[in-house]
């Protein structure tokens, strides 16, 4: 794998890591702050989690590996970056509704409300992203498996 595309890659996954962080933090906070909606809350903090772990070992595995072919290194990319949008739109979403400062909490609430069916849809989008992104990962370490054996 070309330097450049390894970076590329790897700026990718760093995208989706630090904003995986902003979401968990912000969640935690909106958690703390509104009782009622802890198990969704929940539920999303625990599934960024999970993507934040698992494209650090990518990136890790990225910066150590040099065995995927041009074209799985273009469909990872394309993967990578499908699954950081929808990061970074939910980063952004939580960022509109979670309350900063000594802004009052009844508007975060009813945002949070409001906004319950958009966060679920943007959790089914990267729900959709990690799933495929898996399938391409062992895809891959079947092939990098099968290429060892031969050797």
């Amino acid at each position: 794998m070309d330097l450049a595309t390894i970076l590329a890659l790897v700026g990718t996954c760093l995208t989706i890591i630090a904003r995986a962080e902003n979401i968990v933090e912000r969640l935690y906070g909106l958690r703390r702050k509104l009782k009622n909606t802890t198990q969704s809350i929940d539920s999303v903090i625990t599934q960024v989690s999970a993507i934040e772990s698992a494209v650090q070992g990518l990136t890790t595995w990225l910066e150590t590996t040099s065995t995927a072919s041009q074209e799985e290194r273009c469909i990872l990319r394309d993967s990578l970056e499908a699954c950081a949008s929808v990061i970074i739109q939910l980063d952004i979403l939580l960022a509109r509704i979670c309350s900063r400062g000594d802004k009052p909490l009844l508007p975060g609430r009813v945002r949070f409300v409001w906004d319950e069916k958009t966060i679920k849809e943007h959790r089914g989008a990267l729900q959709s992203q990690i799933q495929a992104l898996s399938f391409l990962l062992q895809i891959m370490q079947l092939f990098v498996f099968r290429n060892n054996k031969a050797h």
